[in-house]
């Protein structure tokens, strides 16, 4: 998340709100999101936050048993909830 923070330049909330879709992954280096004042915006993602994103979700997936959907948020809670919730802004 840090990764993602320092390269894109994102607000909390708007990492917050990131899907697992809207990055391919880990493998897109440009995220359209959609900002303050509901504004569509296109923010850059570096090598190394692409790297940070795919370990991430590697071992994230590897935690949980099935299928992840594409509609997951990004950023999960890890508090052992079974149900995938995303982190808050407080969290980031």
């Amino acid at each position: 998340m840090v990764h993602v923070l320092f390269a894109s330049g994102m607000r909390a909330e708007e990492v917050c709100s990131l899907k697992r879709s809207s990055c391919e992954d880990g493998h897109a280096s440009r995220l359209r999101i959609t900002g303050k004042g509901v504004k569509e915006r296109l923010v850059l993602l570096n090598e190394e936050a692409q790297k940070a994103v795919q370990a991430y979700l590697e071992a994230r997936d590897a935690e949980r048993p099935g299928k992840p959907g594409s509609e997951e948020p990004l950023f999960v809670r890890h508090d052992g909830a079974k149900a995938v919730k995303g982190i808050g802004r407080k969290t980031v």
